[in-house]
């Protein structure tokens, strides 16, 4: 038994035990290319060997790790043959990655685990992991999007607009940055979003001047142009049937946490993408006191999950 990197040649059998992961399947099929021959990361195998496998090793698990900004660790895609479970295998991997980790000086390890992975809760907990946040990834479909019964182009017009979208420009940068600095809800979250990870917000000049030159920033503002909130976006493009791909439009940081401009501030985000073709999808990761199905109909949640962002300190 040992732990290795992984080889394209691990990949079929890997996926063998990677196919019923969650009541919809799994996602390492679509990720395995990425993570193996990303530079960044490491995708790291536990194998052993057995009698069906003529004494030849073979991988009976398989972890993803990955340096984020601010010194942190991600652990993901810790899966472990059915077979080969409650055997200690997932907490020598997670034990590996920690070590490694403190070799090359990581402040921090993170992880994201469903409300309903009971074992992997308990795993991490018992490793000195403590549960920073609990939220709930909301996949929205927008051509399907109504609120209240009726359609949003004629709900949002009910509300008031003491509210407003501002796309930022570069003079914008240093109000952004005193407004992160002193809002008491930035200062207890200060974390974002981006493809299924939680990174540290770094509110230095030149990550906020790529993010708005990338127009990844807006900003929600009042009837006196002052900051009430700040959006940091990602766009996808999620790959369907030949020539036709979705693009996606994913809420990476959305850091409010008054329920009572909440509503408001999310008819406002959907009411700038409803009508544009441009996205079919809008993702969502929010508090779990942001409760959209109270507002959105069943039919535009394409999916929804609730999820416990842990961390562990070093």
């Amino acid at each position: 038994m040992g732990i290795r990197n992984a080889r394209s040649s691990d990949k079929n059998l890997v996926l063998d035990f990677c196919t019923d992961t969650f009541e919809w399947g799994d996602y390492i099929d679509r990720t395995w290319d990425e993570w193996i021959s990303d530079q960044s990361g490491l995708l790291l195998i536990f194998e052993t060997t057995s009698f069906h496998s003529k004494l030849r090793p073979q991988p009976i698990a398989m972890i993803h790790i990955i340096k984020c900004p601010r010194n942190i660790l991600w652990l993901e895609g810790l899966r472990v043959n059915k077979n080969y479970r409650k055997k200690g295998i997932a907490t020598k991997l997670l034990n590996y990655c920690i070590n490694y980790g403190i070799r090359k000086g990581i402040n921090e390890f993170g992880a994201l685990v469903s409300q309903d992975n009971f074992a992997s809760q308990k795993m991490l907990e018992k490793m000195g992991f403590i549960q920073l946040f609990d939220c709930v990834y909301y996949n929205i479909r927008l051509e399907k999007l109504v609120l209240n019964n009726e359609p949003l182009n004629r709900y949002t017009t009910k509300f008031s607009t003491s509210l407003d979208i501002k796309v930022p420009k570069l003079i914008d940068i240093p109000e952004i940055q005193t407004y992160l600095s002193k809002n008491d809800s930035c200062k207890s979250f200060h974390k974002y979003f981006d493809s299924w990870r939680f990174c540290d917000l770094d509110s230095g000049f030149f990550n906020l001047l790529s993010l708005v030159q990338n127009n990844e920033l807006l900003l929600i503002v009042n009837q006196n142009k002052e900051i009430v909130e700040v959006i940091i976006l990602k766009y996808m493009t999620k790959k369907l049937e030949k020539l036709h791909n979705e693009v996606i439009l994913q809420i990476s940081y959305l850091n409010c946490f008054e329920l009572s401009i909440f509503f408001k501030l999310t008819c406002l985000l959907f009411k700038k993408y409803f009508n544009n073709d441009s996205y079919t999808n809008v993702y969502f990761f929010l508090p779990v006191s942001a409760n959209l199905e109270k507002i959105l109909n069943s039919e535009s949640i394409i999916s929804h999950e609730n999820f416990y962002l842990y961390a562990k300190n070093i």
